[in-house]
């Protein structure tokens, strides 16, 4: 992508930006295949750990000046104009930190959406108050137009089947009431709760009826002289006036699926060499008594199975099924499932110790148990999980001290708080660099928390008991 540059702030992990980018590739496909213009100008990643020295870097001023700009603006926009089709994308990694890397993708990628916005249009920089419809549109199509490509994209490459996704999107837009020409402004859009889904649901109404490519087509038409309603009706052969009762409708009928082409393999003719594995789980933990199991133990692939994420090869990459009424002792059978990279079961009634079996889980990235009954020492093989970024043991029972080899792991959170943890903080931890969270309180701790976390970007840290070390 000739056209993109990328300028990575001080402290922040190659990991987040590896991940972000993989959301900027995927997204560069998917539109590169509905047959994208060619683009022209220059759009630029800054990615830093703040948004206030990434928009002093951009500008050109005073991080106290970019302060007071950003304060006067009132939310963390992540755009920024700076010139003649010229775009910089401001992403805030301290906001950003604790997303799981397909959450950092789809950061990337809906900045890339923003930036075809711009760099497709011939517009200069505009002046547009947020209290006013900007001069490429309506905030809805906006935003919901770079969500609904981002979803898109990333069903097509394969992360996750775009029906499921749409789920979730659909049933956060049931819960918006607001009309959606309020949200023709950024000042109207921004406050309102789910108006990114609410967005995203009228643009696929749009792409259902005029094809994707129209999304697209849109910014093309954007020109000096012509109107984002003659840009609207043009390529969606519809007036807004027109649009905006057909999508009331669309919404008082539930958001009924809409006949958009298919993009993704078909998940039932994908193996399922991690089923027994799934079963094992299930029967381990009272599956029958879930708040929710949706397919579980069904014919249906368990691609479909409530919680569970799968590849394009059909391996179990992740499990979520937080709060969801799990009872009994992990098994070790899930140490077969070796592409995992999720497995999120805080908050439930879990007891026993965690198998050794899961050793075998060299991909994973986050590990998450916190708010269960889980005892015993602190694994020691998760000290060989090099990928592992998120590690919430939080409000269990684990006894014994903080290992040393915790500090060799790229961690951005950890979680070790309200156990029966004993013993000093160990110094390793000042390894940690790119540390974003640490919750030690609750526990028996001694010592001091190393000096090399004071300094740490954005660091939040809960445990009043324990000062740094050269206190």
């Amino acid at each position: 992508m000739p056209f993109l540059r990328w300028e990575v702030g001080p402290h922040v992990p190659d990991s987040m930006y590896y991940d972000m980018r993989n959301g900027v590739i995927l997204l560069r496909q998917y539109i590169t295949s509905l047959g994208l213009s060619k683009i022209e100008g220059q759009a630029s990643f800054y990615l830093y750990w703040d948004i206030i020295p990434a928009l002093a870097r951009v500008k050109g001023i005073s991080e106290e000046d970019a302060r007071r700009g950003f304060e006067e603006i009132g939310h963390p926009g992540s755009e920024e104009r700076t010139g003649d089709r010229s775009m910089a994308i401001l992403k805030s990694a301290s906001v950003l930190d604790g997303s799981s890397p397909l959450g950092l993708a789809h950061g990337g990628a809906h900045s890339l959406a923003h930036s075809y916005q711009l760099l497709l249009l011939t517009l200069r920089e505009t002046t547009t108050s947020h209290s006013e419809v900007d001069a490429f549109g309506p905030a809805w199509l906006n935003e919901g137009g770079a969500e609904f490509q981002t979803i898109r994209a990333f069903a097509k490459g394969g992360l996750y089947r775009y029906d499921r996704r749409r789920d979730l999107y659909r049933e956060a837009a049931s819960t918006v009431y607001a009309p959606l020409p309020e949200l023709e402004t950024f000042g109207g859009f921004l406050p309102l709760r789910h108006g990114y889904e609410l967005s995203t649901m009228a643009v696929e109404l749009l792409a259902a009826h005029a094809g994707e490519e129209a999304v697209i087509t849109y910014w093309t038409l954007l020109r000096p002289g012509t109107t984002w309603e003659e840009a609207f009706s043009t390529s969606f052969g519809i007036t807004v006036e027109e649009f905006y009762p057909i999508f009331e409708a669309h919404r008082a009928a539930g958001f009924p699926e809409l006949d958009l082409p298919s993009i993704e393999p078909s998940v039932d003719k994908l193996p399922q060499v991690d089923r027994p594995a799934l079963i094992a789980f299930y029967n381990a933990t009272g599956g029958a008594n879930w708040e929710k199991n949706t397919n579980w133990l069904s014919d249906a692939h368990i691609g479909r199975w409530h919680g569970v994420t799968i590849n394009p090869s059909g391996r179990v990459i992740g499990i979520d099924l937080a709060r969801n009424g799990l009872r009994g002792e992990l098994p070790p059978e899930l140490g077969s499932l070796t592409e995992l990279k999720i497995l999120s079961v805080w908050a439930n009634q879990l007891r026993g110790t965690v198998p050794p079996e899961l050793a075998a889980l060299t991909k994973l990235e986050h590990f998450s148990v916190g708010g269960n009954q889980l005892s015993g020492d602190i694994p020691s093989w998760l000290g060989n999980l090099s990928n592992l970024r998120v590690l919430q043991l939080v409000s269990n029972q684990f006894t014994g001290s903080i290992p040393s080899w915790i500090g060799d792991l790229p961690l951005r959170g950890l979680y070790l708080a309200h156990n029966r943890l004993s013993g000093d903080v160990p110094a390793e931890l000042g390894n940690l660099s790119g540390l974003r969270t640490l919750y030690l309180d609750g526990n028996n701790l001694t010592g001091c928390i190393p000096d090399e976390l004071r300094n740490a970007p954005e660091n939040d840290f809960v445990d009043a008991d324990l000062p740094f070390c050269g206190q």
